[in-house]
């Protein structure tokens, strides 16, 4: 994995945010939530120039996970965000799962049997097309 400098790490996180639409900074949001998006951007930065998450030509986010193939994340779309819908309430863990299989065309299964340390990574991806 190459890593690159945070310029270049954050223009390529700009590409991403302009070409998946992505509204991070929005006014109505609380301090609080202003923190969190903030730190999460931090987090995709630094994974960007450890060279574990690139951007491709479709400004898709692609993470390498430290097992198994790269993960490629798509722009939601209702019928992906309705997997959420057929997991209990309670089973947030199930849930997350189910939405990053969704989105990176992935059995559930499969995001299971990641590391958490991968799981965060890409739950911080997934939350970024849910901020309001």
């Amino acid at each position: 994995m190459s890593k690159i400098d945070k310029e270049t790490a954050t223009a390529e996180f700009d590409r991403f945010k302009s070409s998946m639409r992505l509204r991070l900074d929005r006014e109505g949001m609380d301090e609080n939530d202003r923190r969190d998006v903030k730190d999460d951007i931090e987090i995709l930065i630094n994974e960007i120039m450890e060279g574990r998450l690139v951007i491709d030509d479709e400004g898709r986010p692609v993470y390498q996970p430290l097992e198994g193939e790269a993960l490629t994340f798509k722009r939601p779309k209702g019928g992906q965000i309705a997997v959420i819908d057929k997991k209990k309430e309670a089973h947030k863990i199930a849930q997350l799962q189910a939405i990053i299989g969704a989105l990176c065309d992935r059995p559930a299964s499969q995001i299971a049997a990641m590391d958490w340390a991968d799981i965060d990574i890409c739950a911080i991806i997934v939350g970024l097309f849910f901020v309001r």
